[in-house]
């Protein structure tokens, strides 16, 4: 009885000392904290203390006004250096001009920040302060052990833009899982730590205040016309991957580094309107992914030649199932290592070994260039300051071949270049040239658009736009305007929804 009694009081004991623990955990995590305000933006994205005074957090209400927009953010430390980490999605839309972004600290102290670079795919944004950051901002740090299910944690964050500094606590629910969407798809920590708006890029910290994810996505539920908010389903970006991403950014001038095949892989769909009553419009119709093409002078060009319309039926030894599964085994791939693709052509099964290459501007240029001329029939090139789309003028015999049984067809072929992938026809004079001003996708429920300033930024907006089946090129009409959106969809069918990976 008496070791009974002595072993409750040191369970009580210690839960005390742990229940201690906690706030002061969290006074130094609060620190590290910040505010990231967005005050000047473009319509367009970019293709990124006082321990144990934690009581100043909450003196004042922060003052954002004349801000765009905001979310929240962490202070991590390299090379004796101190960064904001973010999501990408909190400061994409911020403009290139000066004082754009500020960060605001525990204290309401306003620090002006810019960004370093990024991964619109992982959703991670690293900001780098431009005034030097005060004494009163800590430090955290990503913990280098997996999380594990069950362990508790906590979100920190300033929701709806209105309350910052708020906690929130759960337990880790699943590892690695996959979500759906344009960007991060792979590697996130389901928590039952609610995140809400503006929540998005503070860090899910563990019991002893290091970070174990980035918070990034809510879940909800369609119901009908309705989606219904999951306030116990929230997302993280797990340490490990933001770490490497991180590490990546700041010693590769702003990029996270990539492997390059240059290999166009799809999975189709066909539209079922008997199953479109019941909301599931789009049946299956390629049981795996299918090699379509490949991008002149990649790597996959001369390891694949011959293999168009080949089932991939394994990445590196693990089989793969669907094209985000693919997608899922060629982020782990390093550049300059040997890719191994198990394929299905006419029902011989062999191994395809390719050797990748490391992503570069270079690459995708011609990523962009192969896109617009598959999918809109014209070139694409540059006056030197911009991204030019060009019309391809057809041969008089070539014109004489496609419409000899269509006199309709021919007389409007002699006028315009229809962009032949489009849903709803779009068509531009066929010698005309049209700036490209930006790509992405516009949705009435989503939109998600990237601003093309370089070649390279249109490649890098087709890669984040292209399994989203339809997306857009934005063009500068020739005659003064507002742009208007070419619109793309690869499987050239109404009737067919194709989601399409460049890797």
């Amino acid at each position: 009885m008496k070791q009974l009694i002595l072993t409750l009081a040191f369970a009580v004991a210690f839960a005390g000392v742990k229940a201690q623990k906690t706030p002061d955990m969290l006074e130094k995590v609060i620190s590290s904290v910040v505010t990231v305000a967005v005050y000047k933006t473009s319509d367009t994205k970019q293709a990124l203390g006082f321990r144990g005074n934690a009581d100043k957090a909450y003196e004042r209400i922060l003052d954002l006004s004349g801000s765009k927009s905001s979310g929240s953010g962490f202070v991590i430390e390299r090379n004796g250096k101190k960064y904001v980490i973010t999501n990408a999605h909190v400061v994409e839309n911020a403009s290139d001009q000066s004082g754009a972004l500020y960060v605001f600290s525990i204290n309401r102290s306003k620090y002006a920040v810019k960004i370093v670079g990024g991964d619109s795919f992982y959703d991670l944004a690293v900001l780098e302060f431009i005034d030097k950051p005060g004494s009163e901002i800590e430090t955290v740090e990503f913990r280098g052990d997996e999380a594990r299910v069950g362990e508790k944690v906590f979100a920190v964050g300033n929701p709806l833009g209105e309350y910052p500094y708020t906690v929130t606590d759960g337990i880790v629910s699943a590892k690695n899982r996959v979500r759906g969407g344009v960007t991060g798809k792979f590697g996130f920590l389901q928590t039952t730590a609610t995140v809400i708006w503006g929540n998005s890029g503070g860090p899910l910290v563990d019991e002893q205040g290091r970070v174990l994810g980035i918070n990034s996505q809510i879940a909800f539920a369609n119901r009908g016309d309705a989606s219904i908010w999951q306030p116990q389903i929230n997302f993280a970006l797990e340490a490990g991957i933001s770490t490497r991403l991180i590490n990546d950014i700041l010693n590769n001038a702003g990029l996270v580094k990539r492997a390059w095949v240059g290999v166009e892989v799809i999975q189709q769909y066909e539209y079922n309107s008997y199953l479109a009553m019941y909301g599931m419009p789009w049946v299956q119709k390629d049981s795996l992914p299918v090699i379509k093409n490949m991008v002149p002078g990649s790597p996959a060009a001369t390891a694949l030649a011959g293999k168009k319309g080949a089932l991939i039926l394994a990445v590196n030894g693990v089989a793969v199932r669907n094209v985000e599964e693919v997608l899922g085994e060629f982020e782990k791939v390093q550049a300059g290592s040997t890719l191994k693709l198990k394929i299905s052509l006419n029902g011989l099964k062999q191994e395809i070994s390719i050797k990748t290459g490391e992503l570069s501007t270079r690459n995708l240029e011609d990523l962009a260039k192969h896109v617009v001329k598959e999918n809109l029939g014209g070139l694409l090139t540059t006056d030197g300051e911009a991204v030019i789309i060009k019309g391809e003028e057809k041969q008089q015999q070539q014109r004489q071949e496609e419409n000899k049984d269509n006199p309709d067809e021919r007389r409007r072929r002699e006028q315009n270049l229809r962009y032949r992938g489009a849903m709803k026809e779009t068509q531009v004079n066929e010698r005309e040239e049209y700036k490209v001003v930006a790509g992405g996708i516009e949705t009435q429920s989503f939109s998600s658009i990237w601003r093309v300033n370089k070649m390279s930024d249109l490649g890098a907006a087709f890669r984040l736009s292209g399994l989203a089946g339809v997306f857009n090129v934005y063009v500068a009409d020739p005659y003064g305007g507002d742009p208007k959106a070419v619109q793309i969809n690869p499987s050239g069918s109404e009737q067919i929804y194709q989601k399409t990976l460049w890797y």
